[in-house]
């Protein structure tokens, strides 16, 4: 069996794209395939840059998170440089 360790920015897409409908952090943890600690991290990261934006219920709690619009532009970048660099075409 081989393991293929995730590149930084894969570990990104999928955490945005686990949040792209809101979720909680265990939702995303679970489908992004990553430890607890490891997900604060990134979710730290990501709300600094303005990728996710998370949502507080009445008591102040954070309740949910949800990729932002400029997450959402971040991963049609994505697709877009993957969909290059992974065609069959030549120019």
């Amino acid at each position: 069996m081989r393991f293929n360790r995730r590149s930084r920015t894969e570990i990104i897409v999928n955490i945005l794209k686990a949040a792209e409908y809101e979720n909680k952090k265990t939702q995303i943890m679970y489908k992004a395939r990553l430890s607890f600690k490891q997900l604060e991290d990134y979710l730290s990261f990501l709300e600094e840059r303005g990728l996710i934006k998370n949502r507080k219920g009445n008591n102040g709690k954070v309740i949910g998170y949800k990729t932002s619009d400029k997450g959402r532009k971040f991963l049609r970048g994505y697709k877009e440089l993957i969909s290059l660099i992974t065609s069959n075409n030549s120019d």
